[in-house]
């Protein structure tokens, strides 16, 4: 991701001067994404920029995408069986996300912030660095899943989570609370169960502290 700049978690809460939903914006009822090869167009709103509240989900067209002016959303797929997701990735300010991008996934994009996001069409996929970011940062969530102890797997991904979207204090990095346990068991393919029993173990051991919903990754030198 080395190509797409990220601003610290605190630039996402919600201040009195931050995004105000406006009267077309998209509430909390979750939509269904247009599935690969949908007709269904998005080029009829009343402008091509959105505000989205938290845990939103982007309406999708086959020839569009959404350029992330600010927030962060995650990109999801179901499962073959239809009885889960899988999470595909994470993204903030900068970046790119849409069905163009997608192939034959069934995509669906989630809002972890309020977000606003502005539309653009599949042409800006003639821009390298896009696809750069998107395959950079799949090979960083397969290197990842690769570790073979979920215990490793779960402290690699909240670092990586943490340098994206968090911020450095003297004490370590710190994770924004936008995920759920449930959903970082989605992202590592472990149960929620798994996820809060380590997390309790860190916490005992002191390589992790909670602060006001927010981990803290303590240092280790």
């Amino acid at each position: 991701m080395a190509t797409v700049q990220f601003r610290s978690y605190r630039h996402y809460r919600q201040r009195p001067s931050g995004l105000e939903l406006v009267a077309d914006s998209v509430g909390t009822v979750r939509r269904p994404a247009i599935a690969p090869g949908g007709t269904g167009s998005v080029g009829a709103w009343s402008s091509t920029h959105r505000n989205f509240a938290r845990r939103a989900i982007l309406p999708l067209a086959a020839d569009q995408l959404w350029r992330i002016e600010q927030g962060v959303v995650r990109t999801l797929a179901h499962t073959p069986d239809e009885e889960g997701v899988m999470a595909l990735g994470f993204w903030g300010e900068g970046s790119i996300v849409g069905l163009p991008l997608a192939g034959d996934v069934a995509l669906q994009v989630e809002c972890l912030t309020r977000v606003r996001a502005a539309l653009v069409t599949a042409e800006v996929l003639e821009d390298p660095q896009i696809l750069l970011a998107h395959l950079r940062q799949q090979n960083r969530l397969m290197t990842i899943l690769r570790r073979g102890r979920i215990g490793d797997r779960l402290q690699d991904f909240l670092e990586w989570f943490a340098q994206e979207f968090g911020y450095s204090t003297p004490e370590g990095w710190v994770v924004p609370p936008l995920l759920t346990h449930q959903e970082i068991a989605e992202t590592l393919h472990c149960s929620r169960v798994t996820v809060t029993r380590l997390l309790n173990a860190a916490v005992k051991r002191g390589t992790i502290r909670r602060s006001h919903g927010e981990l803290v990754l303590l240092s280790r030198d």
